[in-house]
Formats: C-alpha cells, structure tokens, sequence
C-alpha cells in the first residue's frame, strides 16, 4: 500500500515551510518531531486511548490492464480484511473500498463478469441469508467517475454504495448493441463464392458473408432484447430507486453529472480529487493499492501484515460481437 496521507502531510509541511520565518519554521519543525516521537512510541507500545481511524483504500480502474486484474485485487483485498487478527488491529474503523473508474464498456460477458467482482465488495458483509454479521467489518463500496461510465461502465458503477460523478463526466449508456460487417456483395463482384457448413440452426447467423435474411435478423435482434433485459434487471438490483424511470434512461443515452443526479443515476456530484481531498483533510487513513513485478514472477500486492500474494496473467482473446 502507498499512504497518500504521507503524501498530503509532506507537501503541506513543504507549503507552510515555504510561508514562515525562520524562527517559525525552527518551531514547526521542533513540533513535528515532537509528535512524531510520540506517534513512535504509540505504535511501538500500542495505545488503548488513541480513537479509532477510519480507512479508504484506493483502487484505480483506468485501464485494460487494471480492469484485468480486478478479480485478483478484490479477492487479495477480501482476504485481507478476513484476517481478524492482523488486518482489524491495523486497520480499524471502518473501511472504504473507493474506487476510480473510466470505462466506456466492452463485451457483454467482460463487463458483466467486472460487475461481479464489484458485488463481492459489496456483499461482503453479508451471509446467505442475506444477513449483515456482526463479526465483519462495515465495508463502503465507493465509486467516482471523472470522464465517462457508460454502458458497460455502469454496469461496474452501479454497484456502489455511493457513486459520484464528476460535472463533465458521461454517465448512462444502459444499452446494447451488435455490429456486423456485411461483405457478400464485394465478393459477388470480385467473383468470390462462399460456403457454410453448419449443424445448428442458428449457428454462424449474420457471418458477414452470406447474404442476411429477416429470419436471422429477428433472432438476434431477440437476443440483444434480452440482454438489453438483464441489463436493467442488474441495475435495479443495486438501485431500485430508478424503477419508476427505468424506461427513460435505458435508451443508450449518456447524460453529464448534475443530469444523471437529476435522474438519480449517481449520487453525488464532485470530482475524485475532491472527495480524496475531503477524506485527508477529515483525517481518513488512505491507502494506494500498488503493484510491482517480482522478477519475471509475476504480479504480486504486498502490504507488511499479509503473506505475498502472486498471481500470473494471460490475455484472451474475446471475439463476442454483442456489447454495452
């Protein structure tokens, strides 16, 4: 982990050093390592009276890579908290996962599965019987989005306890669509011939290279249909708030950040930077999750009271034409 509140604490002190004389700048600097020796002997001795301090833990999801290895950062991150022993004592209070998203969406399955992973967050506290134990930690599933969560995006962003939109930010997009490159006439006039064999009715309908009947097109246009269904289905299920207008905002429109609050799409409007900046100045521990390559080994998360997690990653192709 990387504490930003390290971070934040230096470059005020940089700041404020930069502003005082001299002889204000020797007392700042004799308080600083006053209360540093303390905070020593805190954490050495372990302090029953010091308050507890709620935790934010930061996971960005900006890129394809990182998309890729959420599965492995949410089940590090679920056992983590798990260890009662050492990850409570250390952390406290309670616990945030926040995390900073920018997706346009992508395939049905992908987006579905990262939506997934999400829920485990989400669900952590809770049993089968859809029971919060008293034995877990409060878990926060946070969410901000700064430029675009949109179709595939949402799906991941609305599972959130609390999601927040920058003003600019483009929210929406709940909707699917399936694009097929029709290249039969070209070969007719190149004198190309093709042939499909297939054992399955539907099987290889819309290939691109046999002409395309209303038959094949009803059919997948009844498969988007019910996606399209299960779509809203799992927004509802994570805000059910958005029942009575479903209709309205499941059209493949994308809406900026005062219109998807307006619409209840999100729930606040602010950008990332000032909600961490909020979080820092409240006094809220915030930890980075960061990783780094063992030596050809792999990538591993490693935070000082949890044994090192490694884990391998291969690239898949995914050839689904269908997506949000």
């Amino acid at each position: 982990f990387e504490v930003w509140n390290d971070r934040y604490q230096k470059d005020t002190m940089a700041y404020d050093r930069a502003l005082l004389s001299d002889t204000m700048r020797n007392r700042l600097h004799s308080r600083l390592q006053h209360a540093t020796r303390i905070k020593e002997r805190r954490n050495h001795h372990g302090s029953n009276n010091s308050p507890i301090q709620n935790t934010t833990i930061l996971i960005e999801l900006k890129t394809e890579k990182q998309l890729e290895s959420l599965h492995e950062i949410v089940s590090f991150l679920l056992l983590a908290i798990r260890e009662k022993q050492t990850t409570l004592n250390v952390l406290g209070g309670q616990i945030e996962i926040l995390v900073l998203l920018e997706s346009q969406g992508g395939s049905v399955s992908t987006f579905g599965l990262l939506s997934n992973q999400l829920a485990r967050i989400r669900n952590f506290n809770k049993i089968d019987n859809n029971e919060t134990t008293s034995s877990s930690p409060g878990l926060k599933l946070t969410i901000c989005c700064d430029k675009v969560a949109a179709s595939g995006g949402y799906l991941m962003a609305c599972q959130a306890d609390c999601l927040i939109a920058a003003p600019f930010a483009q929210i929406g997009s709940i909707g699917v669509l399936s694009h097929h490159l029709t290249i039969n006439g070209l070969l007719e006039k190149l004198g190309i011939g093709s042939l499909l064999i297939k054992s399955g009715k539907y099987k290889g309908v819309l290939s691109g290279y046999t002409e395309p009947n209303n038959k094949d097109i009803q059919h997948q246009q009844s498969k988007l249909d019910a996606t399209h269904k299960a779509f809203k289905k799992q927004i509802l299920l994570f805000r059910p708030q958005l029942t009575n207008n479903m209709d309205q905002i499941a059209t493949g429109e994308v809406w900026y950040g005062h219109e998807a609050l307006e619409l209840g799409l999100v729930d606040k409007v602010m950008t990332s930077d000032e909600y961490l900046t909020d979080l820092l100045q409240s006094g809220v521990r915030v930890l980075k999750i960061k990783k780094y390559d063992s030596a050809g080994r792999g990538i591993s998360f490693r935070v000082p009271f949890l044994p090192q997690i490694k884990s391998m990653f291969i690239s898949v192709g995914n050839s689904l034409s269908s997506a949000l």
